[in-house]
């Protein structure tokens, strides 16, 4: 059976929507848009003032292990939770605890949290008058738009997961 990159099924859906409570819904979201504006932020500083930009880089990094620390912190609170609630837990609500698919899981929530730093980007160049180091609105702006934009992240975690779907579909395929 062939299946599209472009509609996906649902089994993509649900992890999606598996990794949204405990990971965009709970604040990992948060981190992986400062990996994104640390790193647009140190691309823009390399590019127009020919700096080095180490320093922001190694932010950028530690933005990102804090969020892999959380992320991991939460998928053992989320799971320990279902545990509690439920005796036997659905398992389609089950997060996974094999180090690889959690691992995999982070990163399907950076990579999809990248449209929704695009929007907001794409905001701020629009509105030149919002100072983003001084601005004490900014804050408040950054989650407002991560929160109106969930919606647009579990679409686009849909999509990541699709894309897995499809290769792994073909892999067995070709071993047929």
């Amino acid at each position: 059976m062939k299946h599209s990159i472009f509609f996906p099924n649902h089994t993509s859906w649900l992890n999606a929507l598996k990794i949204s409570i405990p990971g965009y819904l709970c604040g990992v979201g948060v981190f992986a848009f400062s990996f994104w504006q640390y790193a647009f932020i140190s691309i823009v500083l390399a590019t127009a003032q020919g700096t080095n930009p180490l320093g922001i880089l190694i932010i950028d990094l530690l933005a990102l292990l804090a969020g892999i620390a959380w992320y991991f912190l939460l998928i053992l609170i989320f799971s320990l939770l279902l545990r509690l609630l439920w005796s036997n837990p659905p398992e389609w609500l089950k997060p996974s605890m094999h180090w690889f698919r959690v691992l995999y899981d982070f990163n399907v929530i950076i990579f999809a949290t990248l449209p929704i730093f695009l929007i907001f980007l794409a905001g701020v160049a629009a509105n030149e008058s919002i100072d983003l180091m001084k601005s004490a609105s900014y804050q408040l702006h950054l989650e407002k738009v991560l929160l109106n934009f969930s919606w647009l992240w579990v679409i686009a975690a849909a999509y990541l997961y699709q894309i897995e779907f499809v290769v792994k579909n073909r892999r067995k395929v070709k071993k047929c």
